[in-house]
């Protein structure tokens, strides 16, 4: 199986699901919490740093 998907790295999931959602159109294909896919091939992560251990200082 492969699977391809750009990833974006949010501070607020549920502002930035909102977002694409509404001004997209972007259905939901799955939903972790913290993770959630679009059928499009988007996907947002919230605490992307955390995920990759990455000090909270480097973050843009």
């Amino acid at each position: 199986m492969k699977h391809i998907c750009v990833l974006i790295s949010v501070a607020d999931i549920n502002a930035a699901r909102k977002f694409y959602e509404d001004l997209f159109g972007l259905e939901v294909f799955q939903d972790y919490g913290k993770n959630i896919a679009f059928t499009c091939g988007l996907a947002l992560q919230q605490d992307f740093d955390w995920l990759v251990n990455l000090p909270k200082e480097l973050r843009i």
